[in-house]
């Protein structure tokens, strides 16, 4: 637990002594001999370390409002709240009991506004049993706010030296956000049920149609994407394509430079444009000779939480809900950091080196080990880390992107699926420091009669993070040898020089084709474009 690693990693000497509390969910851990650093001052302290279990309290309607055939809809939106605790946890008596006499509060709940409001709620819990100290720099007398994001005794020792305080400001924005969802919600879910039990009562039944926020938009993708499959309409469209002999012998596919057309007739004039030059021979055009054009497939960005489930539905075959799940224990693990960020871009404190060189000692993670001997030899590529992670990331102020903290073995995972999650999240972190995949495309124009046709060719020059995170640039049956030769060929063409033709130009009749369904990793990709919340 969060508690337990806290308390093991203040510990002078690392004894911590485990006892029950008054809530069954949460129990506490005993810390004597350490000490409160806050002011420049370190004050002797004896620590008890205790969690919550999520939220304490939660927003809802008094009773009254309860009975929707009573109470209409619309009067939801001027009712009053009320917030209401699980009495089994006992969780506001569990901490006002073990604040009791305490002279300091130290708070470590997530560093996002929901762990703010938690902190709010443990304040509420606890402050009114606490001896009124005033300490250095703290909130309100005697309050303190750690900001940490994973659980490495190092890291939890560092957050520990440099106490803040809880955002207020955060913490009522999800009041704010609390407020706006239940009565949304509720009030859009009551009309719903009522409306569509009095119109298609037989088929609903008893059946209640709920409203979320987050939720119907969502839904509302996946409702629209099924309309357009659904009324999709398929039209026909035409490619003219020619084949040539290339003088390497590779055998390369003509396109006509005009492109698809929407149009037979079009199409067949290119084919009747082509027929027209009377040869059996394909020339170049005058002073086309072949261009080749570089490009890159840029290094991902540093891994946040959106990233980190599309790539677990995408390659992992993972679903969001697991994956939150196995990020969030390999966290608690100590294994990773934590999992829930928007920030895409490594701060400027952040410890490369140190976290490529703990992945170095990963014998199925040779590409860390690579990359560390190439950062810190003298020849190309050397120099700083730093000057390899992209910074055209964002960094919204939450947690930084979720990288390893050390070394794990399958079994420290706990789960297959958990240690895949490992190894992409170690896999990405390398991935975002290496060097960008370079592309070349080879091009040349060729005339067939009167009509122009293109050859494309396209090589891998140097393959860069795409093999760090097992990807190719492409398809897993692409031949590396046919497409070398093709490039090659193509790269070869000089002005004027004659390609023999192995099929004469001819019009293809194509349809086009609905959109797919939308995956899951498309629709974390909307979510993420809206501003809809994908936790």
């Amino acid at each position: 637990s969060i508690a337990k690693a806290v308390a093991e990693a203040l510990a002078p000497q690392g004894n911590v002594h485990k006892r029950k509390g008054i809530s069954p969910s949460a129990p506490i851990f005993e810390v004597q001999g350490a000490c409160l650093p806050v002011g420049g001052q370190r004050y002797a302290a004896n620590l008890r370390v205790t969690s919550t279990v999520g939220h304490m309290w939660s927003l809802d309607f008094p009773k009254e409002f309860n009975d929707q055939n009573r109470v209409d809809p619309l009067d939801l939106f001027d009712a009053p709240t009320a917030h209401f605790e699980d009495p089994r946890a006992r969780m506001s008596e569990h901490l006002w009991h073990e604040a009791g006499g305490a002279d300091a509060l130290v708070l470590w709940l997530d560093c996002d506004r929901e762990g703010d409001n938690i902190c709010f709620e443990v304040i509420n819990s606890c402050r009114d049993n606490m001896a009124p100290t005033e300490l250095p720099g703290a909130y309100a007398g005697n309050i303190y706010r750690a900001h940490f994001s994973s659980l490495a005794p190092d890291d939890l020792r560092a957050s520990y030296e440099t106490l803040g305080h809880p955002d207020l400001n955060a913490s009522r924005s999800v009041d704010a956000r609390q407020l706006i969802d239940l009565k949304l919600g509720v009030t859009f879910s009551r009309f719903q049920t009522r409306f569509f039990r009095q119109h298609l009562g037989h088929q609903l039944g008893k059946i209640s149609v709920t409203y979320g926020p987050c939720q119907s938009p969502t839904l509302w993708f996946c409702v629209h994407r099924h309309d357009q499959i659904a009324t999709f309409v398929s039209k026909p469209y035409w490619r003219v394509r020619a084949t040539a002999r290339l003088a390497n012998g590779t055998i390369c596919e003509l396109a006509a430079s005009k492109g698809d057309v929407w149009n037979e007739a079009e199409a067949q004039a290119i084919v009747a444009a082509a027929a027209a030059g009377g040869g059996s021979e394909l020339v170049a055009m005058a002073g086309s000779a072949a261009q080749v054009t570089k490009r890159r497939l840029t290094r991902p960005l540093p891994l946040n939480t959106v990233e980190l489930l599309k790539c677990a539905s995408e390659r992992l075959h993972i679903g969001a809900g697991d994956a939150m799940h196995y990020a969030e224990r390999l966290y608690l693990a100590g294994l990773t950091s934590y999992p829930r960020t928007e920030t895409s871009k490594y701060a400027e404190g952040f410890d490369l080196e140190g976290t490529l060189s703990t992945l170095a000692a990963a014998e199925w993670l040779p590409e860390a080990s690579a990359l560390l001997s190439v950062v810190r030899g003298g020849g190309e590529g050397a120099g700083s880390l730093r000057a390899r992670a992209r910074g055209d990331g964002v960094d919204v102020g939450d947690h930084p992107p979720i990288t390893p903290v050390k070394v794990a073995t399958a079994k420290a995972c706990g789960d297959p699926q958990a240690w895949e999650l490992y190894q992409l999240i170690c896999r990405h972190f390398v991935a975002s420091l290496s060097d960008d995949c370079q592309m070349e495309d080879a091009g040349v124009s060729v005339s067939i009669g009167w009509a122009s046709f293109d050859a494309i060719a396209t090589r891998c020059a140097q393959p860069g993070w795409l093999p760090v995170l097992e990807l190719t640039p492409f398809g897993a049956d692409d031949d590396d040898a046919v497409r070398a030769a093709a490039f090659a060929g193509v790269a070869a063409v000089q002005a004027g020089a004659p390609v023999a033709l192995v099929a004469p130009p001819a019009a293809h009749t194509l349809w086009t084709k609905p959109p797919g369904h939308l995956s899951e990793a498309d629709l974390l990709t909307l979510m993420e474009e809206h501003g809809i919340g994908t936790d």
